[in-house]
């Protein structure tokens, strides 16, 4: 995206490695390193296609999934095969499945510009699309950790954060 997470690398003075399809999203985040003087680069990169900037990872390096961009995935069985195939070790941050959060969830889609907001639930997790084009999942976590374990992960960490989001953390080993 847009370089949200800046801000913790330069906190934490780790080298950032950011990635977004949308040209506009890489524009901003180099800026924003520019401005901040930070160790850190953002590429125009499909995350199925970690292969092509391999060159830039470190044995390191964490792939991270800023909140809720997982679900907005169209395919993420291929993302998750690409950063095992790349070493990365995963962090998805995404909401959490429950009731209370579909709610609230369903609300604040409610007050975007979206219209005709549908929710479909099922196994899989949560999915609300829209006649604009939206296509966001909160995948259960049997989802994840099977997805997980199709791409090649050893173990999956299920993180609770605040009252509505969840974190996975997928490990090589």
């Amino acid at each position: 995206m847009n370089g949200r997470n800046l801000e913790i690398a330069n906190e934490l003075k780790i080298k950032y490695l950011g990635i977004d399809i949308v040209e506009r999203f890489v524009k901003e985040a180099n800026k924003k390193i520019d401005t901040l003087n930070l160790d850190a680069i953002a590429i125009r990169c499909d995350a199925k296609c970690l292969n092509k900037i391999k060159n830039h990872f470190s044995k390191h390096f964490l792939a991270i999934f800023p909140f809720n961009s997982f679900g907005n995935i169209q395919d993420p069985q291929k993302v998750l095969n690409s950063t095992y195939k790349n070493k990365l070790d995963t962090l998805i941050l995404t909401y959490k499945t429950d009731i209370k959060t579909t709610k609230i969830r369903k609300k604040y889609l409610e007050n975007t510009l979206f219209e005709k907001i549908k929710k479909r639930s099922s196994k899989k997790g949560v999915l609300f699309t829209s006649n604009k084009g939206l296509f966001s999942y909160a995948y259960s976590a049997e989802e994840i950790i099977k997805m997980g374990k199709v791409a090649g992960y050893k173990k999956t960490k299920n993180i609770n954060f605040s009252k509505i989001g969840k974190g996975y953390l997928l490990l090589k080993e």
